[in-house]
């Protein structure tokens, strides 16, 4: 199940939503809560196209048809470029442009929100570096999934979201929130590598593969 935010203005509200999963019959419903269905609002909506989008098309949160993002992964590439190149220039972006909440972090505060935020607010945990990875990543036409497991860092256990991308027939993993540098004592340290680039098998454990 995929949950979209909708905000009610003078007692209406639209939201896009994308059919992502290929072919069928999508169930859809608005409520108060987006994990109780009231019955109110219900409807079916049928999907003819074969193609199978999930990683690719734009999410509540991984949202890549934002202008935003779409200008800013453009100005990351060149003509010519592979993909495996365009998802590096996003990688270091990223990675050297967002700063880790390690205030947020500490304190347990868990946000949910979408990319374009964090591409405004240049702030965020791994989850918030994940969505923008991917929606950046989108938006150039590459496929790519927000992932969740565990990480070691600095030998510590924790944790942590990612990413995975398709990179010709082949998913390699991807993490820019650890590429940006790392947590001494309370405070983030900046400091940017590539190491954290198409990880060695095993480096992440992922456990979760999640629909964003």
């Amino acid at each position: 199940m995929l949950t979209f935010p909708a905000p009610v203005s003078a007692g209406k509200f639209g939201v896009d939503a994308y059919l992502r999963f290929g072919p069928g019959t999508y169930t859809m419903w608005a409520g108060p809560s987006q994990g109780t269905f009231d019955g109110t609002i219900r409807f079916t909506v049928v999907n003819a196209l074969a193609q199978d989008t999930r990683y690719l098309a734009p999410s509540a949160y991984v949202d890549s048809a934002d202008a935003s993002i779409g200008r800013q992964a453009n100005l990351l590439t060149k003509p010519g470029m592979s993909d495996l190149e365009k998802l590096q220039a996003v990688y270091d972006w990223v990675a050297g442009n967002v700063v880790f909440d390690s205030d947020a972090y500490f304190a347990g505060v868990s946000r949910l929100v979408p990319a374009s935020q964090v591409l405004r607010e240049r702030r965020g945990t791994c989850r918030e570096y994940s969505f923008l990875v991917a929606a950046m990543a989108r938006a150039l036409g590459i496929q790519v999934r927000v992932v969740y497991g565990q990480a070691t860092s600095r030998g510590d256990q924790v944790l942590h979201a990612w990413n995975e991308a398709l990179v010709g027939d082949k998913w390699i993993s991807l993490d820019a929130t650890f590429g940006a540098g790392y947590v001494d004592g309370t405070a983030f340290v900046r400091e940017v590598t590539r190491s954290y680039f198409n990880l060695a098998s095993g480096t992440h454990l992922v456990t979760a593969t999640t629909l964003h």
